[in-house]
């Protein structure tokens, strides 16, 4: 994946704006150029899921003093040993079984609850896969408890892929076996949540909350690089949630930075989520979806990873039609915005990274070749959508 970068205030921006209106005068790319900057200021509508009640109750002072106490026991991690540690763990999960939702949901206690799946053991996440059921899109609609869902799906990647080893190996442990709700694999549990999301996962691009778990859940379902939760340049978090990330001073695990296996029926599951999330889109809403705030890093993810599953790479083509193969005024004025505008142009360069040769080249002979180092000078937009392109081009063309 392209390398996250810094960008200056919004009000560099505008001042880069009126300079290039100033000394451009294509009057075609000019109006587009206007038009794709409303779209991008305008207010993002509210998605049909936010509607949906995620209200589970208020924690009482009582829980509320005794999950507070726990949570910064967890934190300042007074413990002389591990398997003291390991038993407060045990307790405080027993403790909040049956209040999951309204914990995760409470904003002391979506903390503790954070901590507390960071160690979970196998049991206790299929704790949780129960008591979440029937409630997972207002989970992730939340402002709290989609925090929460983000570990737990990075928790739960780890414990499916120490399911696959014990399956090749074909262990499975007593407790499995033996387990008083009837056992029902990582597997399944993941797949039955995959079922419950998919009839809103369209919206979630676009939401501010979700779209960080559906960014989170398309990694795991595609067995990728699983990002760091607190360094500055995590995939994972916008500038405001890295911010509120390092308040509640909850650091990566072991499980953070890395890859896990996934079962086979993940890939069928990947094509599935990639098509409904691709219904219905045109050139136009996608165009739309690259440049505005919470959609685009969605985006720029759907193009990294739908090589993967699909040859035909659908939404690379229905945003930039690379079977046209002469200049298009429309497409023209689109990459022209991408290059001006600093969450464009971080789409761009991302989008451009794992790009077929041929894709990349010919956006630059159409768009890009004859002002190569006009758009060099763009030091907070066209520059790093250039140095992208001289590191994928054949060495002719970066002479």
């Amino acid at each position: 994946m392209a390398k996250s970068r810094g960008r200056r205030a919004e009000k560099q921006k505008n001042k880069e704006h009126k300079h290039k209106h100033k000394h451009e005068h294509k009057d075609e790319q000019k109006e587009a150029f206007e038009t794709a900057e409303d779209v991008a200021q305008e207010p993002e509508q509210t998605p049909t899921s936010t509607n949906i009640n995620s209200f589970f109750g208020l924690v009482d002072s009582t829980e509320l003093e005794y999950f507070k106490s726990a949570e910064s026991t967890l934190n300042v991690n007074a413990f002389e040993t591990p398997d003291e540690r390991l038993n407060f763990i045990n307790s405080v999960f027993e403790e909040s079984r049956g209040k999951e939702l309204k914990l995760v949901t409470n904003q002391i206690c979506s903390k503790l609850m954070e901590r507390l799946i960071q160690h979970a053991n196998e049991q206790q996440i299929k704790q949780l896969f129960r008591a979440f059921n029937g409630n997972f899109i207002q989970l992730c609609n939340q402002k709290y408890s989609s925090h929460v869902m983000e570990t737990f799906l990075i928790r739960s990647a780890a414990l499916i892929e120490q399911e696959i080893l014990r399956q090749n190996e074909g262990d499975l442990d007593d407790e499995d076996a033996n387990d008083e709700e009837g056992y029902v694999s990582m597997e399944n549990m993941f797949l039955f949540m995959l079922s419950e999301l998919k009839p809103h996962l369209q919206s979630m691009v676009s939401h501010d909350y979700a779209s960080h778990v559906l960014r989170v859940l398309l990694l795991v379902v595609a067995g990728r690089q699983l990002p760091s939760a607190i360094q500055s340049n995590s995939i994972l978090r916008s500038k405001k949630s890295k911010i509120a990330r390092k308040m509640i001073d909850i650091k990566d695990t072991e499980d953070y930075e890395r890859s896990y296996q996934v079962p086979k029926s993940f890939e069928s599951e990947l094509s599935s989520i990639l098509k409904t999330i691709y219904h219905g889109q045109t050139t136009q809403s996608l165009r739309e979806l690259a440049i505005k705030p919470t959609a685009s890093p969605v985006l720029q993810l759907l193009i990294q990873l739908e090589g993967l599953v699909d040859k035909e790479r659908s939404f690379w083509c229905l945003t930039f039609n690379p079977a046209n193969h002469e200049k298009d005024s429309k497409e023209g004025s689109f990459v022209e915005y991408l290059l001006s505008d600093p969450i464009g142009s971080h789409f761009f360069e991302t989008a451009l990274f794992t790009q077929k040769m041929k894709n990349v080249d010919r956006l630059y002979q159409f768009y890009m070749k004859d002002r190569i180092l006009k758009l060099a000078k763009r030091e907070t937009t066209g520059v790093f959508v250039v140095m992208m392109m001289m590191k994928k081009l054949k060495r002719p063309e970066q002479l």
